[in-house]
């Protein structure tokens, strides 16, 4: 006599209803979608995964493990902020992106750095291969937010931290990509110095802030953009190892400095790029008079 085989079992209440809508792949996949490819194991578990089906998903092909608990899913390239993102899971929760790394999410820096700083918060910090984890003794609710579906240090707190270890010149450079992005302004940047007196970062970005005016710097192509007369000035370049390292400064040496400054004061591509200079003339014109008086030359960074 036959006997009626008894139905499989499965590990979840999702996986013994393959036909319910949303199925458990697609909601996993929803949840990857949303996170730039990533999920966590205890993400999953929520979904309703048993970590005996995760076994078996990862064996199969469906999940790949990026750090330890965290995977992607269905496939093993991740663009740069499901790195980022799964770095960050792969801390303990409260864990931020930061430092370098936050600088390039935020377009205020380019980083070429092989390790993702993650920073997180309270005492210890966990070891993960490939990351750079800093511990915060505080991290006020100020100095972090989402950003692109990644938790991540405030553009002020980000420009906080690079304070700490960027040269003055370049730090001015990332005021300025900030002030252009509008991610951040002045005030905040200045309250965020005063209330983090232990900081590194504190006393040099303070010290920048009081000399520089964030978005006050010409660009190399703001000054081709000029179309200033050969007879009003001499470019001698940023690659001239005499006056600078190569890219980083560009020397202009006035022969007629009337018609300079009104070139630069009336051209379109200096006042779209630097607002300050519709808003507050006077600033602009202090700023032009006092690199003249200095050397009778301009300096801009390239940016």
């Amino acid at each position: 006599m036959l006997r009626a085989m008894p139905p499989l079992v499965a590990d979840t209440p999702a996986e013994r209803a393959p036909h319910a809508t949303p199925s458990l792949d697609r909601r996993i996949s929803a949840l990857a979608t949303a996170q730039h490819g990533v999920v966590h194991r205890r993400q999953l578990r929520t979904l309703g995964v048993s970590d005996s089906a995760i076994g078996r998903r990862a064996a199969s092909g469906r999940l790949h493990r990026v750090h330890r608990s965290v995977y992607a899913v269905g496939h093993t390239v991740l663009g740069a902020h499901g790195r980022w993102l799964a770095a960050v899971l792969a801390c303990r929760p409260g864990a931020v992106l930061s430092h370098w790394s936050a600088g390039a999410l935020w377009d205020i820096r380019s980083s070429a750095a092989g390790r993702i700083d993650v920073t997180v918060p309270g005492a210890g910090r966990p070891a993960v291969p490939g990351l750079r984890v800093h511990r915060a003794r505080e991290l006020r609710a100020g100095d972090v937010t989402t950003h692109r579906a990644i938790p991540v240090t405030s553009p002020a707190r980000t420009i906080l931290d690079l304070a700490a270890t960027l040269p003055e010149r370049a730090l001015e450079k990332v005021l300025d990509r900030a002030e252009r992005a509008e991610v951040t302004d002045r005030r905040a940047l200045l309250a965020i110095a005063a209330a983090s007196n232990g900081h590194r970062g504190s006393a040099r970005l303070l010290r920048v802030l009081s000399e520089h005016v964030p978005g006050t710097t010409v660009t190399r192509s703001e000054l081709e953009a000029l179309k200033i007369p050969a007879n009003s000035a001499l470019f001698l370049g940023a690659d001239m190892a005499d006056y600078a390292p190569a890219n980083s400064i560009v020397y202009v040496e006035f022969n007629n400095l009337a018609a300079v400054v009104h070139a630069i004061q009336t051209s379109e591509v200096w006042q779209a790029a630097a607002p300050i200079t519709q808003s507050k003339p006077a600033t602009q014109n202090r700023f032009f008079s006092e690199q003249a008086e200095s050397c009778r030359s301009f300096r801009a960074s390239v940016v």
